[in-house]
């Protein structure tokens, strides 16, 4: 989040330079604005990790935008967009463990005697999602043939 902020902050900072320096008016420097802004990613897909994949420890291994142990959350949406069967597939890989998908490192089992599934459902639906709201990339992936 801080990193989103910072990046805002810049751009305003960008802003109100390019303003003294051209004697721009307020319109113009709205519309610049936002196109500064629609220019940093991270602003972009302004997405924080739910409260529910803290509760769970996911956020050992997994971001929504960088890679730690395992894949970023982002990655694993955008390799499944467009594939209907991708909660399905996700969800028995996040409940039972798995390996192989992201790399060479194994996923534990966050669910292997299936007490918790409403809550893997609705972090694989979170999961799934993060492509959709990410338009700028997410329009050229092809589905995931896993």
């Amino acid at each position: 989040m801080s990193r989103i902020i910072q990046n805002i902050s810049r751009a305003f900072r960008l802003v109100s330079r390019f303003r003294q320096a051209e004697g721009m008016g307020n319109p113009g420097a709205v519309v610049l604005t936002v196109f500064v802004c629609m220019l940093c990613p991270s602003a972009a897909v302004a997405v924080e990790m739910p409260e529910l994949a803290k509760k769970n420890e996911c956020v050992n291994c997994h971001s929504i935008n960088e890679r730690i142990v395992g894949p970023a959350w982002m990655e694993v949406s955008k390799k499944y967009l467009g594939d209907p069967t991708a909660e399905e597939k996700l969800l028995v890989r996040v409940s039972k463990g798995s390996s192989g998908f992201f790399g060479l490192i194994h996923m534990p089992a966050n669910d292997p005697d299936g007490r918790k599934q409403a809550e893997m459902k609705l972090l694989v639906k979170f999961i799934v999602g993060l492509a959709k709201t990410d338009k700028s990339e997410s329009s050229n992936l092809a589905p995931a043939k896993n």
